[in-house]
């Protein structure tokens, strides 16, 4: 069995749920990370997660986070 060149990273994806996150969530799975997908829409993400499971290898794993919409905090 061939090394996968990100075989024991862990990559942080902001946006993953749709567009240009949610192809860089495929690329880094296929590439062996282990990832954390952020988003603000939990649903969407949820669904990312599923599509990614089936490409998952023995040893990784995905993590989901929904991100903070209400920014009020911030003031």
């Amino acid at each position: 069995m061939t090394e996968k060149i990100l075989s024991g990273r862990i990559a942080i994806i902001t946006g993953a749920n749709q567009g240009l996150g949610r192809e860089i969530s495929k690329s880094y799975v296929t590439a062996g990370a282990n990832v954390m997908l952020c988003a603000r829409n939990y649903d969407l993400l949820e669904k990312v997660e599923l599509e990614l499971n089936p490409l998952l290898g023995k040893n990784q794993k995905i993590f989901i986070k929904k991100l903070a919409t209400n920014l009020q905090f911030l003031n």
